[in-house]
Protein backbone atom coordinates (compact mmCIF):
# COMPACT_ATOMS: atom_id res chain seq x y z
CA UNK A 1 0.00 0.00 0.00
CA UNK A 2 1.22 3.48 -1.07
CA UNK A 3 -0.04 4.72 2.54
CA UNK A 4 2.05 3.77 5.17
CA UNK A 5 0.96 5.65 7.83
CA UNK A 6 -0.85 2.95 9.44
CA UNK A 7 2.44 0.53 10.15
CA UNK A 8 5.58 0.99 12.92
CA UNK A 9 8.12 -0.59 10.40
CA UNK A 10 8.18 -1.36 6.70
CA UNK A 11 10.10 -4.61 5.49
CA UNK A 12 10.27 -4.67 1.79
CA UNK A 13 11.90 -7.23 -0.86
CA UNK A 14 11.72 -5.93 -4.02
CA UNK A 15 12.27 -8.55 -6.95
CA UNK A 16 15.59 -9.72 -7.32
CA UNK A 17 15.27 -10.94 -11.05
CA UNK A 18 17.48 -7.69 -12.01
CA UNK A 19 20.05 -8.26 -10.40
CA UNK A 20 20.23 -11.68 -9.80
CA UNK A 21 23.98 -14.34 -10.79
CA UNK A 22 21.38 -16.97 -11.39
CA UNK A 23 20.78 -15.35 -14.86
CA UNK A 24 23.91 -15.92 -16.48
CA UNK A 25 25.21 -12.22 -18.26
CA UNK A 26 25.26 -13.66 -21.82
CA UNK A 27 21.39 -14.10 -21.22
CA UNK A 28 20.38 -11.03 -19.64
CA UNK A 29 22.29 -9.23 -22.60
CA UNK A 30 20.21 -11.89 -24.93
CA UNK A 31 17.13 -10.94 -23.32
CA UNK A 32 17.09 -7.20 -21.35
CA UNK A 33 15.73 -5.13 -24.17
CA UNK A 34 12.68 -7.42 -25.15
CA UNK A 35 12.57 -7.88 -21.11
CA UNK A 36 12.23 -4.16 -20.50
CA UNK A 37 9.55 -3.44 -23.15
CA UNK A 38 7.42 -6.67 -21.60
CA UNK A 39 7.87 -5.16 -18.01
CA UNK A 40 9.60 -7.86 -16.32
CA UNK A 41 12.79 -7.96 -14.63
CA UNK A 42 12.46 -4.29 -13.38
CA UNK A 43 14.79 -2.54 -11.13
CA UNK A 44 11.93 -1.54 -8.37
CA UNK A 45 14.66 -0.77 -5.83
CA UNK A 46 14.52 3.31 -6.32
CA UNK A 47 11.22 3.68 -6.13
CA UNK A 48 11.37 1.39 -3.18
CA UNK A 49 13.02 3.28 -1.61
CA UNK A 50 11.69 6.61 -2.21
CA UNK A 51 8.43 5.41 -1.13
CA UNK A 52 10.15 4.11 2.06
CA UNK A 53 11.70 7.57 2.79
CA UNK A 54 8.42 9.23 2.46
CA UNK A 55 6.75 7.30 4.64
CA UNK A 56 9.20 8.93 7.34
CA UNK A 57 8.91 5.21 9.18
CA UNK A 58 11.80 2.70 9.69
CA UNK A 59 12.87 0.57 6.82
CA UNK A 60 14.42 -2.53 5.25
CA UNK A 61 15.02 -3.39 2.03
CA UNK A 62 16.35 -6.60 1.45
CA UNK A 63 17.76 -8.16 -1.53
CA UNK A 64 20.54 -10.22 -3.42
CA UNK A 65 24.41 -9.84 -3.97
CA UNK A 66 24.35 -7.16 -7.19
CA UNK A 67 21.57 -4.98 -6.29
CA UNK A 68 21.99 -1.05 -5.89
CA UNK A 69 21.21 -1.23 -2.36
CA UNK A 70 22.49 1.99 -0.55
CA UNK A 71 25.13 1.47 2.37
CA UNK A 72 23.96 -2.07 2.72
CA UNK A 73 24.93 -4.98 5.39
CA UNK A 74 25.67 -8.22 4.19
CA UNK A 75 24.49 -11.13 5.95
CA UNK A 76 24.56 -15.00 5.57
CA UNK A 77 22.62 -18.00 7.47
CA UNK A 78 25.44 -18.98 8.81
CA UNK A 79 25.99 -16.35 10.86
CA UNK A 80 22.44 -17.03 13.05
CA UNK A 81 23.50 -21.19 12.96
CA UNK A 82 21.88 -22.20 9.88
CA UNK A 83 22.52 -24.54 7.68
CA UNK A 84 22.12 -21.77 5.01
CA UNK A 85 25.10 -20.27 2.61
CA UNK A 86 23.06 -17.75 0.71
CA UNK A 87 24.37 -13.84 1.52
CA UNK A 88 21.83 -11.02 1.10
CA UNK A 89 22.15 -7.11 1.36
CA UNK A 90 19.78 -5.00 3.63
CA UNK A 91 19.69 -1.13 3.60
CA UNK A 92 18.22 0.95 6.17
CA UNK A 93 16.97 3.95 7.33
CA UNK A 94 18.16 2.75 10.59
CA UNK A 95 21.61 2.20 11.75
CA UNK A 96 22.45 -1.68 11.11
CA UNK A 97 25.14 -3.23 12.52
CA UNK A 98 26.99 -6.85 11.44
CA UNK A 99 29.44 -8.16 14.42
CA UNK A 100 29.58 -11.90 12.79
CA UNK A 101 31.32 -13.38 10.28
CA UNK A 102 30.37 -15.64 7.67
CA UNK A 103 31.11 -19.10 8.71
CA UNK A 104 31.61 -21.26 5.54
CA UNK A 105 34.83 -21.41 5.16
CA UNK A 106 36.51 -23.42 1.98
CA UNK A 107 33.13 -22.74 -0.02
CA UNK A 108 32.88 -19.82 -2.25
CA UNK A 109 29.99 -19.05 -4.84
CA UNK A 110 32.85 -19.28 -7.31
CA UNK A 111 34.24 -22.57 -6.21
CA UNK A 112 30.82 -23.91 -4.98
CA UNK A 113 31.18 -27.18 -6.54
CA UNK A 114 34.62 -28.27 -5.93
CA UNK A 115 33.50 -28.11 -2.03
CA UNK A 116 30.20 -29.42 -2.29
CA UNK A 117 31.02 -32.37 -0.43
CA UNK A 118 33.13 -30.31 2.34
CA UNK A 119 30.44 -27.62 3.18
CA UNK A 120 27.11 -29.81 2.21
CA UNK A 121 26.01 -28.96 6.02
CA UNK A 122 26.65 -25.25 5.15
CA UNK A 123 26.10 -25.02 1.46
CA UNK A 124 22.02 -23.97 -0.15
CA UNK A 125 22.28 -25.77 -3.85
CA UNK A 126 19.62 -24.01 -6.41
CA UNK A 127 19.57 -25.81 -9.64
CA UNK A 128 17.84 -24.89 -12.76
CA UNK A 129 16.82 -27.59 -14.81
CA UNK A 130 15.54 -25.79 -18.04
CA UNK A 131 15.43 -22.35 -19.39
CA UNK A 132 12.60 -19.45 -18.70
CA UNK A 133 14.43 -17.42 -21.48
CA UNK A 134 13.41 -18.81 -24.48
CA UNK A 135 12.16 -16.79 -27.48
Amino acid sequence: PEDLAAFDFVWASPPCQAFTGLIPKRQREQHEERWKAEGRHIDMIPFTRDLLRRSGKPYIIENVIGSPLETPVRLCGTMFGLSVFRHRLFESNCNLKVDKQCEHANCSTGSLMSHVLQCTQFCALIWNFGSPFSS
